[in-house]
Parts: structure tokens; C-alpha cells; sequence
């Protein structure tokens, strides 16, 4: 393997302090040809072992773009020549650093707009920053950013079972928005049995790339809030996507009512329940949130605008609303008796709809009893241990206040990045020892051979834990 060089999070700090400094003189710094960074710049490296492609080829994938028009020739270059595991493609350090280097000519032209831009440097600023320094992993992040976008794009959608194991992939580039804020954007996009059966669906049935954004995706969404969809093989996927839109499909040229759309879509919520789990009555409403401001709303309908769109059952007394938040904290609140006290489709938002102080890292709804998978990655390694969520001394229920921080659960010394999974309450007597009482425990190295046994249950259910696709936060 190549020795290659990647930025540290420290890097990645000095290049945005880099830009709020040198505001004035960004057209020094990021050049039509390349990056040109001060002396004085202090942007840390580290070693960092994948074979990159040669500059012939980054050569080839502008000329592709600057002939074609579009990226999947430049894609499928790119794809084809730079050999990662999901671990590394979901490595922001040497994102950025390629970006600024090795991929800096694609990009450049790619965006070209910058340098002819008037506008003030403010302006300039969030756009290398939206193009060239990556500071997240999570799917949205690596998806939207322009070379990384392009390898995940590839990775989730090639088929070898095809004649031609690119046909996907090619729907997938034809529209911009379905894949890098849509579909690609999506919670499920890196489970690649899901996506496949999208894309598949959508060929076979001509489906038209926007009605998929404002029904298929939704679909699965909502689905996903009832149960991981980890969990299933892309023929479930088909399975489901048949039985919901057969009525569409089978009718030439019938139109979709959106509102019909969503009514239907929470109909078959219910139905794909395990006869154990409890059934979602009506009336369903939606808790709205936006993860950023914590402003939120109680809808009565699907509304995408909005970050998350959780559905929920205001006459059950099981239902919870969970919100996962970066710094270690779970914040569990009861439906009943909270949330449903606010009124419906309410013209302007509520606040707080998160702990202001804290980073929402997820929000989902339970209404049964769970596990609370709890990641956290350091400088040491990456670590797991699972919490017992009917645990009352931990977990109350009794405070619905969805602002308050919650309960934490991590006590790391060191830098460290989060990543939480729901997990189903059967698998406690399986993972033994792992299921640990008390918050300040420290859980144990994914890599300690001892619990070799419970790994193994473990990957069952959040398998991107262990190879390296997992969204840190």
C-alpha cells in the first residue's frame, strides 16, 4: 500500500481559523490552479496508507466533466482508481486534505463560479467551505461534498449481479438533487440492499425521479422509524415497495395526491409491525424538528423540510420520543402527556425542541422496551457498550420536557466522537456483560477477542460499527 497524507482534526481547525483570518486575500490562498496555503498556516498532517490515482486520470475525470457535462464518467474514474474501505471513505482528514491537493483541479472546475464571483468574502468563505474542507462523516456530509460524494454515490449503488453492473449507478446521476440531498441523503443510503431496490424499483417501473423524492423515500423513512432497516435484504425492500405503489404503478399515467400518498403510506406503517411489537393507531401526528435551532412543530402530515419527522401516536402511553445527543447524553420523553399537549400544524414553531447547550446527534421514536447501543470512538480505539433503557434510575419517564439534557451515559476523559443505535431488547441476555448498569462504565474495545461471541451478535444489527462505515457525530 502507498503512503499518502491526510489532514488531522487539528489541520482541519487551522484551515477554517485560516479562512476567518485571511478573509480578504481567499483569491491568494484558493487559486483557479491550486491551493496555496501561507507558510505560517500550521495545517497538521499525519500518514495515511491508500494507493491514490495518478494525475492522468484526475486529468481525464476534468476533461470528462469539462466535455460531458455531468459526473458519472468523472465518478466512475474516480471509483474505479482509488481502492478504499468504508472506513477510510468516511475519513474527513484526508477528504480535505485531497480536496486541497490531489483533487483541487477537479473541484476548481467543477465550481468554477468562485472565481468569477463578485461577491464579498463572507460569501466566498462558506462556499470553499461547502466544496473544499470537510468537518463531518455523517452520510449528508460525505455524500453532498464534491469527491467524496462521488465515491459513496459509486460504492452504494454498484450492482455486480448485473450485465452491467453500473446501470444504477448511471439512474443515479441523472438527477443531482436524488442523490446528493435526497435519496443519497437519506438515513437508510449507506444500507445498500435498500438503496439497490430503489433504484431497481424506479427502472422497472419507470418511476420518475421526483415522484421517488416525494414518496418512495418518505415511505422508507417512516418505516425506519418503526424498525432498523439494517435489519432486512433488498428483496423486503422490493417486497414493500410493490405492495405500497402496485396501485400506481399498474395505472398509466395516473398522477400522485400527495396527500393520499401519506395517508396510504401510514396505513402500511402498522402492517409491517412483528405481531409482538404493539400496533401504531390513529390519529398519527409528526414531531417536526430542526436539529440545528431545536425549533420545532406537531404536524399533521409529512413535512420534509424539516430535519427530522418523526411519527407518533399521541394516545399511547409506550411511546417515546429519544434524542441522542453528541456529547454523550440521552434524553428519553414520554409522547402522552407532553408532546401531544401542543397544538397541531401551528403556524409558528415551538423552541426548544432539543437541549440548546448540546449537539442532536439523532432523534427516534421507541414504544417498546429497547437496548441503547452507545459507541464512542478516541484516539485509543473505538469502544461499545449497550444501556438497559427500562432502567428508571437512568432513563425517567416521568419528565417530558424534551429541552432538558437528559441522561449521560459517557465519561471520557479524552476527545472522542458518538454514534448511538436502538437495539432490540432480546438480544440483552446475548450480549451479557456488554449491557452495563451504570453510566460511568467504560464499555469495551470492539477489537478485545474476549467478547468475540457478542461481536458477533452485535454485527447482526449495526454491522457499520465494524467496517468502518459508521456515522460518527
Amino acid at each position: 500500500m502507498i503512503m499518502t497524507k491526510k489532514f488531522t482534526l487539528d489541520g482541519i481547525h487551522a484551515l477554517r481559523e485560516m479562512l476567518n483570518q485571511n478573509a480578504s486575500a481567499l483569491k491568494e490562498i484558493y487559486t483557479p490552479i491550486e491551493f496555496k496555503p501561507h507558510i505560517s498556516s500550521n495545517l497538521k498532517e499525519e500518514q495515511f496508507f491508500v494507493s491514490m490515482p495518478s494525475n492522468q486520470i484526475i486529468d481525464e475525470m476534468t476533461m470528462s466533466l469539462r466535455e460531458n457535462g455531468d459526473e458519472f464518467e468523472a465518478g466512475k474514474l474516480l471509483y474505479e482508481n482509488l481502492a478504499l474501505t468504508p472506513k477510510q471513505a468516511a475519513d474527513i482528514g484526508f477528504w480535505t486534505f485531497h480536496n486541497h491537493y490531489t483533487f483541487y483541479r477537479y473541484i476548481a472546475e467543477r465550481w468554477s463560479s468562485l472565481w468569477t464571483d463578485e461577491g464579498n468574502d463572507a460569501n466566498r468563505t462558506s462556499y470553499i467551505l461547502d466544496h473544499w474542507i470537510q468537518t463531518k462523516s455523517n452520510q449528508s456530509d460525505l455524500i453532498r461534498y464534491p469527491i467524496s460524494g462521488l465515491w459513496w454515490s459509486f460504492h452504494i449503488t454498484i450492482d455486480p449481479t448485473r450485465s452491467d453492473q453500473y446501470e444504477l449507478t448511471k439512474l443515479f446521476f441523472k438527477n443531482e438533487t436524488l442523490r446528493t440531498r435526497q435519496l443519497g441523503n437519506a438515513k437508510f443510503a449507506r444500507h445498500k440492499p435498500a438503496v439497490l431496490s430503489i433504484l431497481e424499483f424506479m427502472k422497472q417501473n419507470e418511476f420518475k425521479l421526483e415522484n421517488a423524492s416525494r414518496t418512495i423515500i418518505p415511505y422508507l423513512n417512516l418505516l425506519g422509524g418503526i424498525r432498523p432497516l439494517s435489519y432486512f435484504e433488498k428483496d423486503w425492500f422490493t417486497d414493500k415497495l410493490n405492495n405500497r405503489f402496485s396501485q400506481l404503478i399498474s395505472t398509466p399515467n395516473s398522477k400522485i395526491d400527495e396527500s393520499h400518498t401519506q395517508r396510504s403510506t401510514l396505513d402500511r406503517v402498522a402492517s409491517v409491525q412483528a405481531p409482538v411489537e404493539s400496533k401504531l393507531q390513529f390519529p398519527l401526528r409528526y414531531f417536526c424538528l430542526n436539529a440545528e435551532t431545536g425549533s420545532y412543530k406537531i404536524s399533521s402530515t409529512i413535512d420534509r423540510s424539516w430535519d427530522y419527522c418523526v411519527g407518533m401516536n399521541f394516545q399511547s402511553t409506550s411511546q417515546f420520543i429519544i434524542h441522542f445527543y453528541r456529547e454523550g447524553k440521552i434524553k428519553k420523553s414520554r409522547i402522552k402527556g407532553g408532546l401531544s399537549l401542543k397544538a397541531v400544524d401551528r403556524d409558528v414553531p415551538y423552541s426548544n425542541g432539543k437541549c440548546p447547550k448540546l449537539e442532536l446527534a439523532h432523534v427516534e421514536l421507541i414504544e417498546r422496551p429497547v437496548l441503547f447501543g452507545i459507541a464512542y470512538r478516541t484516539v485509543d480505539g473505538v469502544f461499545f457498550k449497550a444501556m438497559d433503557e427500562q432502567v428508571m434510575e437512568n432513563f425517567r419517564i416521568d419528565n417530558s420536557e424534551i429541552r432538558q439534557e437528559g441522561k449521560k451515559v459517557l465519561y471520557v476523559d479524552e476527545p472522542f466522537q458518538t454514534a448511538f443505535k436502538v437495539l432490540p431488547y432480546e438480544i440483552k441476555e446475548s450480549l451479557g456483560t456488554l449491557v452495563q448498569q451504570s453510566p460511568t462504565s467504560k464499555g469495551a474495545d470492539i477489537t478485545n477477542k474476549y467478547y468475540a461471541d457478542k461481536w458477533q451478535v452485535l454485527k447482526k444489527y449495526w454491522e457499520e460499527l465494524f467496517n468502518g462505515s459508521i456515522n460518527w457525530s
